[in-house]
C-alpha cells in the first residue's frame, strides 16, 4: 500500500532539499573545533567496554499524536490523524590507538510506528565514523557517513519519501601555533530519493508547461529525477583562539552540485565567504555566530534562473543562568536549494526561542516558539497565487509548551503540546498541525 496523499497537493507540491534546523528538547553542546592538546572528539562520561570508550543511550524521539500527518491543505478539507511512536538506540564509541590516533563512530537507529497507518511504518538509521591521526602539528581526519530516512512532510516535500545520503571527507588541520590553525577539507556526497509514486511538477524553461516523463505522457517527473544528485565541496578555514576558549574563524566554501538527470537543468555552484565566532561549551554562554556572503547560481547550459548574491548568517546561543535552567535563541538567514517550479532556491529566515527549567529535583517545564519565512524569487508559471505578487511566500509558525521529568542523572523525559501553522499565498500549502509528543533519553 502506498502513502496516501491529497490528489491536488500531490501533483502541485514540488520536491526540494530543505535545511531544517530543529531545537530539540535536550540539545547537547555544540561540537568544538579540535586543538593540539585535545585533537579527538570529546567524551564526557563514557563507559569502558574493553578497549572502547562508549556512551550508550536510548532516545525517545516521539510518542504522541499528530492531527495532520500528511500536511493536507485547508482547501481540501478533512485531515488524517494518528498516534505516532518513534524511538531507538544510539551509541557513540571511541577506540584510542596510543596517544596520537583514535577511531570514533556514532550510530543512531530509530523506528517510527503509526497506529492507524501501518503502511507508513519504517526505520531510519544514521552512521558516522571518523579516523584521526595527529602527526606533529598536523591532524588528519578521514570521515564517512551513511544516512537513510523516510522524511516527514515539511515546507516543500508534503509527503514522505525515502532519502539516502552517503558522504566522505578528508580534512587536514595544521596547528600553526598555540592559538592559530588552518583547515582544508575535501568532501563528496551522493544523495538519492526513492518513491515510485511521488510525482512532482517542474517548469525549468518558464513557459508555464510542466515537463513530463515519456511513459504515458504523465505530467511531472519522479522525485528521483528531480532531486538525485552528487555534491563536491571544498572548504578552507583559518581560526584563531581568543581568551576564554573562544575561536574566531574565517571560511571559504565552494560546493558543486551535479544532478543525475538533465531534465530539471539545476546544476548549481554555491560559494560562501564567512566570518564567525565559536563560544566555549564550558561557559554559561555556548554557541556559534557566523555571517557572510553567498553566491548561488545555475551552471547548467540552456536554462536561466535568478541567482542569489547576498548575505547569509547564523547565530545560535545557549545561556545557562543556573544548573537547572537553559535558554536557547537562534536566528538564521540562508538560501536553500528548491525545485518549486522554476526556482533555483528559496530564501529562508528563521527565528527560534526556547526555554527549559527544573523547579526541583524531578519536575520542570519547557516552552518554545519558532517562525520560518520562505521567499521564492521566480514568478509562478503554473499556479495562480493570491494577491498581486506571483512569487510564492510561506510563513510557518510553531509553538509548544510542556513538562519535564528527571529521574537521577540518566533519565530525562518530556511531554509537550504544540501547534504548527503554515500560511502561504499558494492555497495548496496552507495547513495546520496540532500535536502531542513525548521525548526523552535514557543513558546507560
Amino acid at each position: 500500500m502506498t502513502t496516501r496523499r491529497s490528489p491536488v497537493s500531490g501533483r502541485l507540491a514540488l520536491g526540494g532539499l530543505v535545511c531544517v534546523a530543529i531545537v530539540a528538547a535536550f540539545p547537547c553542546a555544540l561540537a568544538q573545533s579540535p586543538t593540539r592538546d585535545n585533537p579527538f572528539p570529546r567524551f564526557y562520561e563514557p563507559r569502558r567496554w574493553g578497549p572502547f570508550f562508549v556512551e550508550p543511550e536510548f532516545t525517545i524521539d516521539n510518542i504522541g499524536y499528530d492531527d495532520n500527518i500528511f500536511l493536507r491543505p485547508e482547501v481540501l478539507g478533512q485531515t488524517e490523524s494518528d498516534i505516532v511512536i518513534q524511538m531507538g538506540p544510539r551509541i557513540r564509541a571511541q577506540l584510542p590507538v596510543g596517544q596520537r590516533m583514535a577511531l570514533t563512530f556514532e550510530d543512531k537507529l530509530s523506528g517510527e510506528l503509526f497506529l492507524h497507518h501501518p503502511d507508513l511504518n519504517h526505520a531510519d538509521n544514521s552512521l558516522d565514523a571518523q579516523y584521526d591521526i595527529l602527526v606533529g602539528r598536523v591532524l588528519l581526519t578521514t570521515r564517512g557517513g551513511w544516512t537513510t530516512s523516510r522524511q516527514r512532510p515539511n515546507s516543500e516535500i508534503d509527503e514522505r519519501t525515502r532519502r539516502e545520503a552517503r558522504e566522505a571527507a578528508q580534512t587536514v588541520r595544521l596547528f600553526v601555533g598555540p592559538r592559530t590553525d588552518l583547515v582544508l577539507t575535501f568532501g563528496s556526497s551522493r544523495i538519492r530519493y526513492t518513491d515510485a509514486d511521488r510525482i512532482v511538477l517542474i517548469d525549468p524553461d518558464g513557459d508555464g508547461t510542466p515537463e513530463s516523463i515519456e511513459e504515458g505522457d504523465t505530467i511531472g517527473v519522479p522525485i528521483g529525477v528531480a532531486l538525485d544528485r552528487d555534491e563536491d565541496e571544498l572548504r578552507v578555514q583559518a581560526g584563531w583562539r581568543l581568551s576564554g576558549g573562544m575561536r574566531l574563524f574565517v571560511e571559504y566554501r565552494d560546493t558543486q552540485i551535479d544532478f543525475v538527470s538533465e531534465l530539471a537543468g539545476r546544476d548549481v555552484d554555491d560559494t560562501r565567504k564567512l566570518v564567525g565566532l565559536e563560544l566555549s561549551p564550558n561557559a554559561y554562554l555556548t554557541g556559534e555566530l557566523s555571517f557572510g556572503q553567498a553566491d548561488v547560481r545555475n551552471t547548467f547550459p540552456g536554462f536561466e534562473y535568478i541567482p542569489y548574491d547576498g548575505s547569509v548568517g547564523r547565530a545560535e546561543l545557549t545561556y545557562r543562568p543556573t544548573g537547572s535552567t537553559r535558554l536557547i535563541g537562534r536566528y538564521e538567514r540562508d538560501v536553500n536549494f528548491s525545485t518549486y517550479e522554476r526556482n533555483l532556491y528559496y530564501r529562508e529566515t528563521e527565528r527560534t526561542l526556547s526555554a527549559e527549567s527544573f523547579l526541583g529535583q524531578r519536575w520542570g517545564w519547557q516552552a518554545g516558539w519558532s517562525r520560518r519565512e520562505l521567499q521564492y524569487p521566480e514568478e509562478n508559471t503554473i499556479i495562480e497565487l493570491t494577491g498581486s505578487d506571483q512569487r510564492r511566500r510561506d510563513e510557518i509558525d510553531n509553538a509548544y509548551a510542556g513538562v519535564l521529568f528527571r529521574y537521577g542523572r540518566n533519565v530525562v523525559l518530556g511531554i509537550r503540546y504544540g501547534v504548527r501553522q503554515r500560511d502561504s499565498n499558494v492555497p495548496f500549502f496552507v495547513d495546520e498541525q496540532k500535536y502531542i509528543s513525548t521525548v526523552g533519553s535514557v543513558t546507560f
